[in-house]
């Protein structure tokens, strides 16, 4: 089974910055995860809200925060859980 990638823009809920990234499809995810590193870039606020959540290093809680996600020229408000990626 392959993988599929496609390029999004992740911005901040102001619309004022959006960086253009290329993304893993997973049709099994209930949330869209991304590295801490866009989180700090974009200056995105936290909820204070935490999940749990099963990642391949196992069960954690990730806190979340939303985007602005946009695909193929559609821009929705979408919850996102940042990840350490180190």
């Amino acid at each position: 089974m392959g993988h599929i990638e496609v390029e999004v823009g992740i911005g901040d809920l102001d619309g004022e910055k959006l960086i253009k990234v290329k993304a893993l499809v997973n049709t099994e995810a209930m949330f869209t995860v991304i590295p801490e590193s866009i989180v700090k870039e974009l200056n995105l606020t936290l909820t204070g809200e935490k999940l749990r959540v099963s990642t391949a290093k196992g069960y954690g809680e990730l806190d979340l925060t939303h985007v602005i996600l946009e695909i193929d020229g559609k821009k929705r408000i979408m919850p996102t859980l940042p990840i350490n990626l180190a």
